[in-house]
């Protein structure tokens, strides 16, 4: 840990008699509790990697997920997680007792932080020169992501079951989406539409922007190896469990709020949930030969109960049979939520109609995409529903 005399030298002029008493006495951060060390304007422990900074909808479930596995990085995040000070202290004790760190960052409102002078002192409080890896998307299509899901809503009836029960006691019957547009998108600039707001703010970091397409599907091994030279780290995943993690999909029709459900049996559980790597384990995809889907979707069972399971013909068969046909439908289901659900042409349709909510996002997405378009404008290109969007714009 740094010496902490030499870290607030140039501080000295704002500490208390208190907290000049702490550096005297030659104590070091596990000494200082988290209110003094904000009192003090003290650094937030230098124990993180790199910075994640994100769009909501740019794809920060699957990368933490795929930072994890490859490397057993730590996320700490505090999204909407108190006024600054509170969050301070949360990332100070966890900076101070956890490992392998990365610090994230993704939400900007003022009024979230408390003041507009806290969030910014939070910040500062990151000094840690370090990169920082920046998820963005077409901004088109995070308007979709935040109006176009049943928001924390999962399709599930019944999160455990038994095999007495069919799917549809288990799954709620599809219902049509009810999108209310907004008049303005003003506010997503808090947790959307953020980049030059956290490029003007930190300077001292080094940004790499990254786009959700470049890790999505079979594009995202490259790119993580891509990631892993970049910001030192090794993927602790064999080439399969790497296709296995990376490639499919967890969003999929809401599938993420849907998971875990638990079909039981007598004592033994058998878990419907986001893939895992576990070695106690057995994913009965692979056992009962079901076919393969683009999801991020495992049927898991302990080792022993699989044992336990094939003791018992009878029960075998008919767990196989009541799987294959729970998954299947499970699947189209999916394929179902995904149909139903908003299109980035539907927020076009919007904008086109509404001249003044068009404008006012065109000024938000002016400013915030400053950095992006100097320093990475092949992103921006790629974004076909933001160019549709400044095309309607031309007339303005």
């Amino acid at each position: 840990e740094q010496n902490l005399k030499s870290v607030l030298k140039e501080q000295a002029l704002k500490l208390s008699k208190e907290a000049l008493a702490y550096i005297n006495a030659n104590l070091d951060y596990r000494l200082i509790p988290a209110e003094k060390a904000w009192e003090m304007n003290l650094p937030l422990p230098r124990r993180y990697e790199f910075v994640l900074m994100f769009s909501h909808g740019a794809g920060a479930l699957a990368m933490n997920h795929f930072l994890f596995w490859s490397a057993q990085f730590n996320l700490i995040e505090y999204f909407y997680g108190g006024v600054a000070e509170v969050r301070y202290s949360n990332f100070y004790q966890r900076l101070l007792k956890e490992n392998n760190n990365i610090v994230g960052i993704s939400d900007t409102s003022e009024l979230l932080y408390g003041s507009i002078e806290n969030r910014n002192k939070l910040w500062s409080l990151m000094d840690k020169k370090v990169k920082a890896l920046v998820l963005v998307r077409d901004p088109i299509e995070l308007i979709k992501h935040c109006y176009g899901r049943k928001w924390g809503t999962s399709w599930a009836k019944l999160k455990e079951f038994t095999l007495k029960h069919n799917f549809e006691d288990v799954i709620k019957a599809p219902e049509p989406y009810k999108y209310d547009f907004p008049s303005t998108y003003k506010h997503l600039e808090n947790q959307c539409f953020l980049w030059n707001t956290f490029k003007e703010h930190f300077t001292h970091l080094n940004f790499k922007y990254l786009d959700v397409r470049e890790f999505t599907g079979s594009k995202t091994i490259k790119t993580m190896k891509k990631l892993a030279l970049e910001f030192g780290f090794n993927i602790k995943l064999s080439t399969k469990e790497q296709e296995n993690m990376f490639v499919k999909n967890m969003f999929a029709g809401n599938l993420h709020f849907l998971l875990p459900l638990t079909l039981k049996i007598d004592k033994i559980k058998i878990e419907f949930s986001i893939l895992k790597k576990d070695e106690n384990l057995l994913d009965l995809r692979k056992e009962f030969e079901l076919k393969e889907s683009q999801n991020q979707l495992g049927i898991y069972i302990l080792k022993n109960d699989y044992k336990e399971l094939l003791r018992n013909d009878k029960l075998y068969e008919k767990t196989f049979h009541y799987i294959q046909n729970f998954y299947n439908k499970l699947l189209e289901r999916i394929k179902l939520e995904d149909e139903l659900m908003l299109k980035p042409e539907d927020i076009l349709e919007h904008l086109k109609k509404d001249e003044a909510c068009r404008k006012e996002l065109k000024e938000v997405l002016d400013y915030e995409s400053k950095d992006l378009k100097a320093t990475r404008p092949d992103i921006v290109a790629s974004w076909k529903y933001y160019q549709e969007f400044e095309k309607m714009c031309e007339n303005l």
